[in-house]
């Protein structure tokens, strides 16, 4: 999947899927998150053209329940050798 395509294929944030961890700050490209500090992130990546989702529920074994993760990057040509990236903030 490239940059173009994941963008177009995220669903935006709407009040019923970020119920669980709606904050009062809104980003600039209309995720809303939980602190100043994940704005300040999701910002960053927005404004560099980067990729990304915010409060990704992550695909591992079921022994570990059903974590998330904050932000989201997929994998893509020039990030990490290809490989997803995770932040927990």
């Amino acid at each position: 999947m490239n940059e173009t395509s994941f963008l177009k294929n995220e669903k935006k944030e709407t009040k019923s899927n970020v119920s669980r961890r709606r904050g009062q700050y809104q980003t600039e490209d209309g995720h809303w998150v939980a602190s100043r500090g994940e704005a300040l992130i999701d910002n960053f990546l927005y404004r560099y053209y980067i990729p990304h989702s915010y409060d990704r529920e992550l695909i591992v074994h079921e022994e570990f329940g059903r974590p998330r993760c904050d932000f989201f990057i997929p994998a893509f040509k020039s990030s990490m050798n290809g490989q997803p990236v995770y932040i927990e903030f």
